[in-house]
């Protein structure tokens, strides 16, 4: 389904640098809404994520937001507002975590 994800994601890694949360979080959710009906699965979401971060949800940061999307496992689909802002929220306990984890083992 995300054939040729992961390598796109890796040749415009460098370019990530130059764009905001919120940029790449609408170019994810454009590349996932490829009927341009304005929502998306989440398993979609979480397809195009495990393609582009060789990760697979079943433990880890992509079982988190997926337990946040859609915690039930109910097919449900997220518009651009809700993705924002759950995603966000993901993203800010993924970066606190790296944080508490560089204070852990600057301070053993």
């Amino acid at each position: 389904m995300w054939n040729g994800a992961a390598e796109s994601y890796s040749n415009d890694s460098e370019d990530s640098l130059l764009y905001s949360d919120d940029d790449l979080l609408n170019f994810t959710f454009k590349i996932c809404d490829k009927e341009g009906e304005g929502k998306v699965l989440v398993l979609h979401i979480i397809e195009y994520l495990e393609a582009v971060t060789g990760q697979k949800c079943e433990e880890g940061k992509l079982k988190i937001l997926y337990d946040m999307l859609d915690p039930e496992r109910k097919g449900v689909t997220v518009d651009l507002s809700a993705f924002h802002i759950i995603m966000k929220k993901w993203i800010a306990e993924c970066r606190d975590e790296k944080l508490v984890l560089l204070i852990m083992y600057f301070c053993v």
